[in-house]
């Protein structure tokens, strides 16, 4: 297939060769463990439902400004519950505290 009628087709998947068919089944230590990319794809859904659904960008450089700006939001200033409330610079940008012997 053409590369016009793989964007046209139901699954393209049908498109790739048949050694790069499994590009989504594979986790990142190659065993298949679902744990290995939660944490991203919760993040990319975050993104996807409370800033790429709610905008009409206008092109490419538009979006990747506007969605730059919610990275820093998410990062700087939305707070947390399962770190008390915290943001996630404010829980892992500072360095641990080392408790020294008295």
């Amino acid at each position: 297939m053409s590369g016009r009628d793989c964007l046209a087709h139901a699954s393209f998947a049908a498109c790739l060769p048949a050694e790069r068919a499994l590009i989504g089944c594979c986790s990142m230590d190659g065993k298949g463990a679902w744990r290995d990319n939660v944490f991203v794809e919760r993040f990319w859904r975050t993104i996807k439902y409370e800033e790429v659904y709610l905008r009409a960008y206008d092109g490419v450089e538009e979006a990747r400004q506007s969605i730059g700006r919610y990275i820093a939001f998410y990062n700087a200033r939305r707070p947390y519950a399962a770190l008390d409330g915290r943001t996630p610079d404010q829980a892992y940008s500072h360095p641990l505290l080392l408790r020294t012997a008295a």
